[in-house]
């Protein structure tokens, strides 16, 4: 019976694969001690809960300093195994390694999407809601919220394009589910759960307040927001 590190480096050829180096680490996208917490036997060796990562992409990716942007995978075709997902960095990333890999797009396993799903909305949360201890209870709790959506379940259940399409459909976007306020400086910023995060989908602004908010909100509902885009 192959290891977890020997079938991830059987799958991407034993090379990190964002950098294409030899001798990698095996990286799980759930955390070890997420599945511990939540028991989740099945999926803490599963190689689709797995990467081949360079020290410092294992180390910076397990702080959720970067992570893929899902929601943006692109096949070949409908029936493809892989798919290829860009990466997105932390904006206190800067100074780290994974920064000169912001939005390169990597090969990766199809049937590893639905982790890596999880991975993202993750790092949405510790990003912009404030959870900045990676390992707290709060970020156990939250994993456990994720596991328990529609989207996760729909993906896991189907693993390909079809499935795919039917959680990220455009009637299916989902509202936003992030807005942090700025006391400082009154700003809002908000972020779609199922959006890509890229500069179309998420707003920063100084003139909103709570009426705009509401107006906002319903024009979102409306589909009548020109800023609005599905991916």
């Amino acid at each position: 019976m192959q290891s977890f590190k020997q079938t991830l480096s059987k799958r991407y050829n034993n090379k990190c694969i964002v950098t294409r180096y030899s001798t990698p680490d095996g990286n799980h996208i759930i955390p070890q001690c997420v599945c511990d917490y939540l028991q989740l036997n099945h999926i803490k060796f599963n190689p689709d809960n797995g990467l081949l990562l360079t020290p410092s992409l294992h180390r910076d990716f397990d702080r959720y300093q970067w992570a893929f942007d899902v929601s943006r995978a692109i096949w070949q075709n409908s029936s493809a195994e892989w798919c290829f997902v860009p990466i997105v960095t932390s904006p206190t990333a800067k100074s780290l390694m994974c920064f000169s890999y912001d939005n390169q797009w990597v090969k990766i396993k199809v049937s590893s999407l639905p982790y890596l799903w999880i991975n993202y909305q993750i790092f949405l949360t510790i990003q912009f809601e404030g959870l900045s201890q990676y390992k707290s209870f709060d970020v156990f709790r939250k994993y456990a919220e994720y596991f328990n959506t529609l989207e996760f379940r729909t993906m896991e259940r189907y693993q390909n394009y079809h499935g795919w399409q039917k959680t990220f459909s455009s009637n299916n976007q989902g509202s936003p589910v992030i807005i942090k306020h700025s006391k400082f400086d009154d700003k809002f910023l908000v972020v779609y759960r199922n959006c890509a995060w890229n500069q179309p989908s998420w707003l920063v602004s100084n003139q909103l307040n709570q009426l705009l908010i509401k107006s906002y909100l319903d024009r979102y509902l409306l589909k009548k927001d020109p800023l609005w885009k599905p991916t």
